[in-house]
């Protein structure tokens, strides 16, 4: 079957560019975390059905609903029985609904990739987070009260149009990876949206977007010398470089903990990733972040339950609730999931997802796209530490098109679906 898009279809084209600016958005509505990027999706798949593009990975659909059994069961039966807790049957439907949405995702990242089409998807996400950023920035500057109290957390962090700002700015950075691998014929342009980027980054005060920015560069690198372009003088005058920084350390430190405090003294948002150089542990325990506590309340569910996991819905908050007065999610990706579906579920999801990452591409005419899907996979892999990506949107469809990149289209089994005649 012809997989590749052609003139004909234009609404197809249009709405994976529209998914694209979409993944910039997320808004809690009516206690679920919606967004417009659903509805696309939505359309994205009945439009590859009229198109007859549409082929579903069997037995990944097949493994998802066996998951689905033994999650709702223990969700409902196992644990309440064994702790006598409620069942909190509104949270149960809402937590599956966002995991069959995440299948949703993972499925039409596979199929963009088969089609193509991953440079609409990738070009639009990345001149929505560029514009986003810059509207953000500009705000610190010129408010503009009704933008203002949608964009900015607490009237200081930029959240953009998502709901955190830390989920904030791994999605920037996301988009930094993009804009990083992308060639333009206009150069300025592609450097100014690094700098907005950057600065979008800065402007979120999230920890997380620092670490992860700065594992971002260093990934660059790597992948930048495995593929010969950082070579011969190019090389030695980084590693110069390196090694100067790395001598002058102490002088160059001090010099940026004063100019962040000069920084801090003007926006005191900043202040937050300033810590992060002063007092790491205070970075990770204070300022509203307590995540340590969070990390050893999940840990100790995983204790209780590593077999089994606790479940979806209530399951987790109850439980945690009995170990500490400050009941939260974990904060972190591989914690939650691991709390929620048990080790041995969440190790094989690792060793897969750890498979896909580090296989080489099929098809060496598709080696640029997948490098830049997997630097995006990584900046949600790095931010996972600190952020649940459990059931974000974007996490999942860059796993489906990493899958389809990273093996070949045999391997995927499809389930054909036929139009209706």
């Amino acid at each position: 079957m012809n997989v590749q898009a052609t003139d004909n279809n234009r609404s197809l084209i249009f709405f994976i560019s529209i998914l694209g600016i979409f993944l910039n958005q997320s808004n809690v509505m009516f206690g679920f975390n919606l967004s417009l990027a659903d509805i696309t999706i939505v359309m994205i798949l009945l439009l590859l059905l009229m198109n007859q593009l549409l082929d579903l990975p069997a037995r990944t659909f097949a493994l998802f609903f066996l998951f689905s059994f033994f999650l709702l069961m223990n969700s409902i039966l196992h644990i309440p029985g064994i702790h006598q807790i409620e069942i909190g049957r509104k949270d149960l439907l809402k937590d599956y609904f966002k995991l069959f949405v995440s299948l949703l995702y993972f499925s039409v990242g596979i199929q963009v990739a088969k089609i193509k089409l991953t440079e609409h998807l990738l070009k639009w996400f990345l001149i929505a987070s560029t514009l986003i950023g810059l509207i953000g920035i500009s705000l610190f500057f010129i408010r503009i009260p009704s933008l203002s109290d949608k964009m900015l957390y607490m009237g200081s962090r930029l959240t953009g149009f998502m709901n955190d700002p830390n989920y904030f700015a791994v999605i920037q950075c996301a988009a930094l990876a993009v804009v990083l691998r992308i060639k333009t014929k206009q150069p300025w342009l592609k450097y100014a949206s690094i700098v907005i980027l950057i600065l979008s980054i800065f402007s979120s005060g999230s920890k997380t977007g620092f670490v992860t920015l700065f594992c971002l560069f260093l990934i660059k690198v790597i992948h930048s010398v495995k593929e010969g372009k950082l070579k011969g003088i190019n090389l030695f005058y980084i590693l110069l470089a390196l090694s100067i920084l790395l001598l002058f350390s102490p002088f160059i430190l001090q010099l940026l903990l004063s100019a962040l405090d000069l920084v801090a003294q003007r926006f005191p948002i900043f202040s937050r990733v300033q810590m992060l150089l002063t007092d790491f542990e205070q970075a990770v325990s204070g300022g509203g972040s307590s995540r340590n506590i969070q990390w050893e309340t999940g840990i100790q569910l995983i204790k209780t339950h590593p077999i089994t996991g606790v479940g979806i819905g209530q399951n987790y908050l109850r439980l945690a609730g009995l170990i500490t007065e400050d009941a939260n999610i974990a904060h972190n990706t591989f914690i939650t999931m691991a709390a929620e579906w048990g080790l041995p579920i969440t190790s094989v999801l690792l060793i897969y997802m750890g498979k896909v990452f580090f296989s080489p591409v099929a098809d060496k005419r598709n080696e640029q796209w997948s490098l830049t899907v997997k630097e995006m996979f990584f900046t949600f892999l790095i931010g996972s530490m600190a952020v649940s990506f459990n059931y974000s949107r974007i996490f999942w469809l860059l796993l489906g098109m990493m899958v389809f990149y990273s093996f070949p289209v045999a391997n995927i089994r499809p389930l054909r679906i036929k139009d209706s005649p």
